[in-house]
């Protein structure tokens, strides 16, 4: 059986990105990480990630995720409008958009009301 870690860097006030979009802030060791036994772990325990659309823009060109992101493994990115092309991939890494019209059905059905007898 699977688990699941989720994890975020968020700012004391509440950001995850500055006014430019930018998550660097946020990160002022990450270079320091690279390559570390701790990142190397990390990267090597992931199974997939799940990003929003907004995460999956950061990148100017998101060809650029198949051979430069960390973390080569499949992707899922939640959001309302998938991009038109499904961007590059690569033997460990693919991508899935997922929808509200690709969410399972019970998800959307309506709660069962009690009936008096």
């Amino acid at each position: 059986m699977g688990y699941v870690i989720a994890g975020q860097t968020i700012s004391l006030d509440g950001y995850v990105a500055d006014a430019d979009g930018s998550a660097e802030p946020l990160y002022p060791d990450l270079a320091d990480l690279q390559g570390s036994e701790y990142m190397n772990g990390l990267i090597e325990e992931t199974g997939a990630v799940v990003m929003g659309r907004r995460s999956f823009e950061m990148p100017d060109d998101p060809d650029t995720i198949a051979d430069e992101y960390e973390f080569q493994a499949p992707i899922f990115v939640v959001t309302h409008h998938p991009p038109p092309v499904t961007p590059k991939e690569n033997e460990r890494l693919t991508f899935t958009f997922v929808t509200e019209a690709s969410s399972p059905r019970w998800r959307r059905r309506r709660p069962r009301q009690e009936t008096s007898r």
